[in-house]
């Protein structure tokens, strides 16, 4: 790769990781206009019908998102390549019909989901939704293999501001309800698409499909689908749990608390969007395991630190970010927010067993999680509710911590220290609970907070050292 396409590479990812990360964040700060014009129960049918038709992605996808990566550069012929996009894009344009054929189904489904007929609409566009999710999907990954980040990051972009402008005007001035976000989501998803089409309009070639090729990738990718199931019972399945149990209402005061734990999954998906290059480059180096343990206590420290002001401050700052009717979800916020950071632990941990070719270990450990998440759904939010189905999802994500590790450490060695982080996230969340269950004074908030952050920050001394590094450094090339 010449100086100049390695420069545009970075150039291109950079823009991509920050401006996602800033429309997302402003999609967030959004929330007040949401609770607004939202009730609790039209939140909670739009995200239960989103997040219940979303199982079907997985499966019709067939896990050929991560098999064109793997076969992609398998031969660096042009001809190659164009087999492998239009493989690829053919098996999901034939995938991509299912949504429409269950899309017939949508009364039925809205009565199994709500007892009535009347959100069958909402229901077939969130399943029409994903056909136009598959059938970009070749298309943007194509971009990211060619290099072409400028592209994937504006039409990226092009579609969070879709997004963003879209609900405002379906919330706020339409007063489209439930509807609002499903139907944004909807274009947004069909405005990717035409997007790909205009910029990328000679990519088809349905005389490339090759069957041999599309087994072969079959077989690299069929073994991944479980996995994505998986975790789709860790993180989301509680919902319809939620709204078996109680109600719709309850749904969207939980999905209020979800999109707090989301701002986490914004700041690990950056980390691991660069971390995934260093680990797999940095491997067979020296200092390996040492960097990785480093780069561990780095990541955890300031996702902890995010958790403990949003989980002890959290009845206050739901308060200013909603209205009263969602005000109970301060209550799920330790659950969520911690679940987050021990999802993130999970995958850094676990780097190992990919670095060996061991991911059926993955497998094991994420239908540990999911199976062990059910089970305690199932017998807990009954009798406690949603909040216990914050606290499952972090169990879930803990014990899957605790697997991918001592998988990990069978076939690369690699000291995380783990035990103290396990300890440190355990008394720190246990303590985010007391406070939040307990009327307290504001000085012993004030001071329990402080404890909290003294001993994160105690404990992981070196990661804030090596922050003061960088940022010497930084100053040091800037005066240069």
């Amino acid at each position: 790769m010449s100086d100049s396409k390695l420069g545009n590479f970075i150039k291109g990812s950079a823009i991509l990781v920050l401006a996602n990360m800033m429309i997302k964040a402003i999609n967030f700060f959004l929330l007040p206009l949401y609770t607004k014009y939202l009730t609790p129960t039209e939140l909670g049918i739009s995200d239960s019908i989103t997040n219940v038709t979303a199982i079907l992605m997985p499966l019709l996808m067939l896990g050929l998102d991560s098999a064109f990566s793997a076969f992609y550069f398998d031969e660096r012929t042009e001809e190659h390549k164009s087999k492998v996009f239009n493989t690829s894009l053919i098996t999901l344009i034939i995938a991509g019909i299912t949504p429409f054929i269950i899309a017939i189904f949508s009364k039925d489904i809205s009565l199994w989901l709500f007892h009535t007929e009347k959100h069958q609409i909402l229901v077939a566009v969130s399943l029409i939704t994903i056909s136009f999710n598959l059938w970009y999907t070749p298309y943007a990954l194509y971009a990211r293999m060619e290099n072409r980040m400028f592209l994937f990051a504006m039409v990226n972009v092009s579609a969070s501001l879709l997004m963003i402008g879209t609900n405002i005007v379906f919330v706020s001035v339409l007063h489209l309800g439930a509807f609002a976000l499903i139907l944004s989501s909807a274009l947004v998803q069909l405005f990717q698409l035409l997007a790909y089409l205009i910029f990328l309009p000679k990519l088809f070639n349905y005389r490339e499909y090759d069957k041999a090729l599309l087994n072969q990738m079959l077989k690299y990718s069929v073994p991944i689908i479980p996995t994505a199931i998986a975790a789709w019972f860790l993180n989301l399945s509680d919902r319809y749990f939620i709204l078996h149990y109680f109600s719709a209402a309850e749904v969207g005061i939980y999905g209020i608390g979800a999109r707090f734990s989301s701002v986490l999954s914004i700041l690990s998906n950056a980390v691991f969007t660069a971390y995934t290059t260093f680990a797999f480059d940095k491997k067979d180096d020296e200092d390996a395991k040492y960097q990785y343990k480093r780069v561990l206590g780095f990541y955890y420290m300031i996702l902890m630190i995010i958790c403990i002001f949003v989980t002890m401050w959290g009845k206050e700052i739901i308060a200013v970010m909603s209205n009263t009717a969602y005000g109970a979800a301060y209550l799920l916020l330790p659950g969520l927010l911690f679940g987050q950071v021990m999802y993130g632990v999970s995958v850094i941990v676990g780097y190992g067993l990919s670095f060996e070719k061991k991911t059926g270990y993955i497998l094991l450990a994420n239908v540990i999680g999911a199976v062990l998440n059910i089970v305690l759904n199932v017998v807990f939010i009954p009798s406690y509710g949603p909040e216990a189905a914050a606290y499952t999802t972090y169990v879930g994500y803990f014990v899957m911590a605790i697997l991918l590790h001592v998988f990990a450490q069978k076939f690369y060695p690699c000291d995380y220290g783990i035990s103290k982080l396990l300890i440190s996230n355990v008394a720190i969340i246990a303590l985010a609970i007391f406070m939040n269950h307990y009327e307290l004074g504001l000085a012993l908030r004030v001071m329990l907070t402080a404890l909290s952050l003294a001993l994160i920050c105690i404990i992981y001394r070196s990661a804030i050292k090596d922050i003061f590094s960088i940022l010497i450094r930084i100053k040091g090339k800037i005066r240069g």
